[in-house]
């Protein structure tokens, strides 16, 4: 993890990526990949079911791990190695709110439809709206340059 960084630096970096990697992975993705990210919400949802909050929390973390690893960017896979750790270290604020957990998944859901449907724009839209539900939740009011994307 990086010395310093806050779940607001954390969540600024997500935001600037996360949009853009589920874009271009709806132009690309097979779908036996879309498979398994179905899968890995799946667990998610089985998590919530069981109220296993620590489980919830690994399938989040492994759903957004997958994505990265979708793109084939190797720039991109080597900062996201960064934000692994980052969503690591966020991950203890996740834990501590597992009732946003059906949230999370929900969100994470409208991600997933809108890329197996290859619709890009549509994946940003709803990652970008995900990441900044997520820091409504974490009580972060993210500083974003652009100020028209709807919430």
């Amino acid at each position: 993890a990086v010395a310093g960084a806050s779940l607001e630096d954390v969540l600024q970096l997500r935001y600037t990526l996360e949009p853009f990697i589920v874009g271009l992975v709806a132009q690309s993705i097979s779908s036996k990949e879309v498979g398994q990210l179905r899968l890995t919400l799946m667990d998610m949802r089985e998590a919530l079911e069981a109220n296993d909050s620590e489980a919830g929390v690994n399938a989040y973390i492994a759903f957004h791990e997958e994505l990265f690893t979708l793109t084939s960017n190797p720039i991109f896979q080597s900062v996201v190695q960064q934000t692994s750790n980052a969503l690591k270290q966020s991950a203890e604020v996740l834990r501590n709110s597992p009732e946003h957990l059906a949230e999370r998944l929900e969100e994470n859901e409208a991600v997933v439809r809108a890329i197996r449907s290859k619709n890009s724009a549509q994946a940003s839209a709803e990652m970008r709206r995900h990441i900044l539900r997520e820091g409504q939740r974490m009580g972060i009011e993210l500083n974003i340059p652009e100020d028209n994307f709807g919430s």
